[in-house]
């Protein structure tokens, strides 16, 4: 009897970060054994499920959630009109947990923060106040 190889954990992929569009392929026997191998993988930017299932759907977005900054979920009805999977969406976080570096540095309005800084200032009333004005 031949058996399908499957994927684990300890896979090599999983310990090597991959820096742009790339697409690992590992096969899975449940939605329980794929989010374990998503959770393997230590932190995303991005994550894509495309399926027309809903019930396979919901499990999925929800196991895999948890390790990236942006899960796309696409169908057979979406999948050819919707936008890159990595694109940078202005306003929405664009980094992940884990190695993803969980960053904000180019998502829109967000990203403006880590360039700018709060302070407090005491002082004298009126040089203070100079600053409000």
């Amino acid at each position: 009897m031949n058996k399908k190889p499957t994927a684990s954990a300890a896979d090599p992929v999983n310990a090597h970060e991959v820096f742009g569009p790339v697409a690992t392929l590992m096969p899975y026997g449940s939605t329980a054994e794929l989010v374990a191998l998503v959770a393997a993988g230590g932190g995303g930017l991005v994550a894509s499920v495309y399926a027309d299932d809903k019930d396979f759907l919901a499990e999925a977005v929800a196991g895999i959630a948890p390790f990236h900054g942006r899960v796309t979920i696409g169908n057979e009805k979406v999948a050819g009109q919707s936008v890159s999977p990595g694109t940078v969406m202005p306003n929405l976080l664009h980094g992940g947990p884990g190695r993803a570096g969980g960053g904000e540095e180019l998502g829109g309005v967000r990203g403006m923060s880590l360039y700018m800084q709060r302070v407090a200032l005491q002082g004298p009333r009126a040089f203070v106040e100079s600053f409000a004005a």
